[in-house]
C-alpha cells in the first residue's frame, strides 16, 4: 500500500526561493470566483469539526464589516496527534500561503497564528518566516503589487487544551481566560474582538494552497463522494515505523494504515484510535470477541463520517447502541433519532460525552431531559462540558443510570 501524496513533500522554508503561485494567481482573480474553487474541491475543514471550508470562506466574503480578522489555529494539543507539527516544522511556507489566501478570500486584513506553547521549534521558525516576509513584503501593505494588504501576528499558547476549541482561543488572543464562549453568535458573526473571524486549521490552509496551485478538479477528484481529497494521519506509540502518513480517503482501511503503512504493533499489543473515550480496536470484525471493548470496524475504510456524524461517533456492541457525544454537541435529541433511524435499533445501551448545557437555561435543561426519559438507555455518563446544574437534575431524575465521568476515564463494555 502507497500513501497518496498531495500536501506532504520537500521542505518549504527558504521564504527568499518560495514563488508563491497560488497566492498570486488568486490575487488577479475575483474573490468569489476564488471561494467557488475552494468549494468545488470539496475541502472539509482538518481541525475535527469537518465543516465545508469553501462555505463558511462564503459566509465570512458577505458579512459586511469595517474590519475582519483570520486565524490559524495551530494549538494541536490532542494527545498522539502531530500531523500540523509536521507540516509548521517542514513546510510552514505552506500554510502562510494558506493564510494569505484565506485572508484574502473573506476580505480581512490582520491576522493571527496561534502556535501551541509546547512546539518551541514551529514557533521559531514561524517568528523568523513572519519577520522576513514582512522585509520581503509578503506581508504589509500592497501585497505584489496587488493593492491587499495583511499582517500577521503569532500568538504562543500557554498550554490549555481547551484552546483547540476556536472560541477558546479567540478568548486567549484577546487576553482572557481560555475558555469557550456560548455560541451564537459564532467567530464568524461576533468573533475577535467583536469583529467576523475565520478559524481555519493548520492542515486545511495548507491543503487550500495545493488545491489552487494544482486545481480543485484534481483534489475532487481523490477520496470520496462526501469525504474529498487526502488526510493525514498520526501513528505513534509502538507502532514499527511511526509518522505521518498521507491517504487517500476511502482508499484505506485501519487495518491497512497500520499493518501495511506502520509496518503493525510491536509485540502484539492492542490498538487505539484515540486517547479518551475508545476502547481497543479487536482484530477482526467480529463485536462478540472476548476483548469486551469495542469501536469502529477494523477493516472499515476511513473516511470523514466514519469517525464522526454531526460530532458523534457509534459503537456497536453485544449490549446495544454506545454514542459518545462530542463535548460541543447541542443537538441530543437530532442525533440520537438520527442514529436510530439510521441503524435501526431502538437500544441504546450507554450514552457518554458532553450535552453542552453548562451554562443552559431551565427551560432546556428540562426539555433535553425529558427526551432522554423516552430513551431506552440503561447508562448516561455525562462529562464535566454537560455543566454541573445540569447533571444534579439527570442524577435526580434517572438516579444510578446516570455516572459522572471525567475526561481520561474508560470505558469497558
Amino acid at each position: 500500500m502507497k500513501e497518496t501524496i498531495f500536501l506532504k513533500g520537500e521542505g518549504l522554508k527558504n521564504i527568499e526561493s518560495y514563488d508563491f503561485s497560488a497566492l498570486k494567481k488568486v490575487l488577479k482573480i475575483d474573490r468569489n470566483k476564488l471561494v467557488k474553487e475552494i468549494k468545488n474541491s470539496g475541502l472539509k475543514g482538518r481541525g475535527g469539526a469537518g465543516f465545508p471550508t469553501g462555505l463558511k470562506w462564503e459566509i465570512a466574503l458577505n458579512k459586511n464589516a469595517d474590519n475582519k480578522y483570520f486565524i490559524c489555529n495551530a494549538d494541536e494539543g490532542e494527545p498522539g496527534t502531530f500531523k500540523d507539527r509536521y507540516l509548521l516544522e517542514n513546510r510552514p511556507l505552506k500554510v502562510l500561503e494558506g493564510i494569505l489566501i484565506g485572508a484574502y478570500a473573506v476580505g480581512a486584513n490582520e491576522g493571527y497564528i496561534y502556535i501551541r506553547g509546547e512546539y518551541a521549534n514551529p514557533i521559531n521558525i514561524f517568528k523568523k518566516i513572519i519577520k522576513d516576509a514582512r522585509k520581503l513584503r509578503v506581508l504589509g501593505e500592497d501585497i505584489f503589487n496587488s493593492g491587499f494588504n495583511f499582517d500577521l501576528h503569532l500568538v504562543k499558547g500557554a498550554g490549555a487544551y481547551v484552546c483547540g476549541d476556536e472560541t477558546s482561543l479567540i478568548n486567549s488572543i484577546e487576553g482572557e481566560r481560555g475558555r469557550s464562549r456560548l455560541t451564537p453568535p459564532y467567530p464568524i458573526d461576533n468573533g475577535l474582538f467583536g469583529k467576523p473571524t475565520v478559524v481555519n486549521n493548520v492542515e486545511t490552509l495548507a491543503a487550500c494552497a495545493e488545491i489552487i496551485e494544482q486545481g480543485s478538479e484534481k483534489y475532487a477528484s481523490l477520496g470520496t463522494d462526501k469525504s474529498k481529497g487526502t488526510k493525514l494521519i498520526c501513528l505513534s506509540g509502538d507502532v514499527n515505523e511511526p509518522g505521518v502518513y498521507e491517504l487517500e480517503f476511502g482508499s484505506l482501511t485501519l487495518k491497512e494504515i497500520i499493518y501495511d503503512l506502520g509496518k503493525g504493533v510491536k509485540d502484539n499489543k492492542e490498538i487505539y484510535p484515540g486517547i479518551f473515550l475508545t476502547g481497543e480496536v479487536p482484530r477482526t470484525n467480529d463485536f462478540e470477541t472476548k476483548s469486551k471493548k469495542y469501536t469502529i470496524k477494523i477493516d472499515e475504510k476511513i473516511q470523514i463520517d466514519t469517525f464522526r456524524d454531526d460530532e458523534t461517533l457509534f459503537i456497536e456492541t453485544n449490549k446495544g447502541l454506545v454514542l459518545l457525544l462530542g463535548c460541543s454537541h447541542s443537538g441530543i435529541v437530532n442525533i440520537i433519532e438520527y442514529i436510530k433511524k439510521l441503524k435501526g435499533n431502538d437500544k441504546i445501551y450507554a450514552i457518554i460525552g458532553g450535552m453542552h448545557l453548562i451554562n443552559a437555561g431551565e427551560d432546556r435543561i428540562k426539555q433535553t431531559i425529558s427526551y432522554l426519559k423516552k430513551i431506552n438507555f440503561e447508562l448516561l455518563i455525562p462529562l464535566h462540558c454537560t455543566g454541573f446544574n445540569a447533571v444534579r437534575q439527570m442524577k435526580n431524575e434517572f438516579g444510578d443510570r446516570v455516572n459522572v465521568a471525567h475526561t481520561g476515564d474508560r470505558f469497558i463494555f
